[in-house]
C-alpha cells in the first residue's frame, strides 16, 4: 500500500486558501471519489468543478425558504419522540431518540414520506444506512454488508425517485408542500442518477451530524445546570410553555444560538476538523462547523432549526419544544461512558443516558 503524505493546518491563511481563495485547487481528490462513488454517487459532497456548481446552484434555493411546512414536519415528529419520555426522571438514551427524530424528519422532507423510526427502531432503512455508512467510512470491512445496505436503501428511495419524474412540470410547480426531490424534479432534471446522489448526499449530511450536535447539547446541560436555567428562561420568555416556536422565534434568541454555536465549536461534525474540548461556555466565537468559502454548507439554516429544527433549523426547534416541557436534566451516564466515537461524524460512543424532569404548570 503506498504511502500517503497527510498535512494539517492550524493557520487562518491556509484555511482561507483552502476553502476559498483557492478552493479549486483542493477539490476532494481520486480515493475520496472511489471510496464514496457506490453510496454518494456523482452528489454535492463528491465531485468538483462544474459538476459541483451545477449541483449546488439546483440545491440552494431549497434550503433558503422559511416553509410553514418545514415546521409542521418537525413538530409531528419532535411530538413523537417526547412521547418517549416520561418526564419523571427515568432514564433515557436521548443520545438514540435523536438520532431516530433526525431520520425520521430527514426522509420525510427530502421524499415526502418518513421512515417512522421512532415508531419502530429496528426500521430496515435505518439499519441499512447506518451499515453502509460504516462499511464505505472504513470502519467495517465487508462489501457484502455494503451492497446489501445499498440494495436497501436504493429500494427504499427510488419509488419516489419515479413518482417525481412521472409527474410533468406544470404538476410539479403546482403541487402544495413539496419534498425536496419534487422540487429538484421541478427545475426540469430528468436525470434519475442525478436526483438519487443529492437525496442520499443531504440525508447523510442533516441526519447524522445534527443528531450528534443535539446530543452532545443535552449532554452538556445535563452537566450545567446553570445553563440550562439560562437558556429555559429565554425559551419561555420568548415562546411560552406551550406554543411551537417560529421562525423568527428561534432566530430571535440569542442565548440559544450561543448555546448551539458552543456545541458545534467544540464537536463538529467532520472529526478531523476537532480541536480540545474544553469546557462548554455558550457565547460569541469564531468557528468554522459548516464549512466555509463556496463550499460552505448550503443547509446551514436548516441545520441550526433541528438544533433550533433540521439542521440550524432542526436543532434550534427541537431544543426549544424540549425546554419548553421539561426544566430539569439528570446525569444517568456512568463514570467512564462519555466518550467519542469518530467514524463518519463524530457521535457519543455510549449514548447520552439521562433523567428529564417535567416544568411545573406543564
Amino acid at each position: 500500500m503506498a504511502r500517503q503524505r497527510v498535512i494539517f493546518t492550524a493557520d487562518p491563511e491556509n484555511i482561507e486558501a483552502v476553502l476559498a481563495t483557492q478552493m479549486t485547487d483542493y477539490g476532494k481528490g481520486k480515493s475520496f471519489h472511489d471510496d464514496w462513488h457506490a453510496f454518494l454517487g456523482d452528489s454535492i459532497f463528491r465531485t468538483d468543478g462544474e459538476a459541483w456548481q451545477y449541483a449546488r446552484q439546483l440545491m440552494r434555493p431549497q434550503f433558503v425558504k422559511d416553509r410553514v411546512r418545514d415546521l409542521e414536519i418537525c413538530e409531528k415528529h419532535v411530538g413523537k419522540l417526547m412521547s418517549h419520555i416520561n418526564g419523571q426522571g427515568q432514564e433515557v438514551d436521548i443520545a438514540d431518540l435523536f438520532y431516530r427524530l433526525t431520520l425520521d424528519i430527514a426522509t420525510e422532507y427530502l421524499l415526502g414520506k418518513s421512515v417512522n423510526s421512532l415508531d419502530d427502531p429496528q426500521t430496515e432503512f435505518a439499519s441499512a444506512f447506518a451499515e453502509v455508512q460504516r462499511v464505505v467510512g472504513g470502519y467495517a470491512n465487508t462489501n457484502r454488508q455494503k451492497r446489501a445496505g445499498l440494495k436497501v436503501l436504493d429500494a427504499f428511495v427510488n419509488p419516489f425517485i419515479d413518482h417525481a419524474l412521472q409527474m410533468n412540470l406544470s404538476e410539479l410547480d403546482e403541487k402544495k408542500n413539496q419534498s425536496f426531490l419534487e422540487a429538484l424534479a421541478a427545475t426540469g432534471t430528468k436525470d434519475r442518477k442525478f436526483l438519487r446522489d443529492q437525496v442520499v448526499a443531504v440525508l447523510l449530511a442533516g441526519r447524522d451530524t445534527t443528531a450528534a450536535t443535539l446530543s452532545f447539547t443535552f449532554q452538556a446541560l445535563a452537566k450545567q445546570p446553570d445553563v440550562l436555567r439560562k437558556l429555559r428562561q429565554e425559551i419561555l420568555e420568548r415562546v411560552g410553555k406551550t406554543a411551537p416556536p417560529s421562525y423568527e422565534d428561534l432566530k430571535n434568541m440569542p442565548y440559544l444560538q450561543h448555546c448551539m454555536n458552543e456545541t458545534l465549536r467544540l464537536y463538529p461534525g467532520v472529526p478531523v476538523n476537532s480541536g480540545t474540548v474544553g469546557k462548554w461556555t455558550p457565547k460569541s466565537w469564531n468557528y468554522i462547523p459548516f464549512n466555509g468559502g463556496p463550499r460552505i454548507c448550503i443547509g446551514q439554516q436548516f441545520a441550526l432549526t433541528q438544533i433550533a429544527a433540521y439542521g440550524s433549523f432542526m436543532e434550534g426547534y427541537t431544543i426549544t419544544r424540549i425546554l419548553q416541557r421539561f426544566e430539569r436534566i439528570d446525569v444517568r451516564w456512568r463514570d467512564g461512558e462519555q466518550k467519542i466515537k469518530c467514524e463518519v461524524v463524530i457521535s457519543p460512543a455510549h449514548g447520552v443516558k439521562v433523567g428529564f424532569w417535567e416544568g411545573q404548570g406543564n
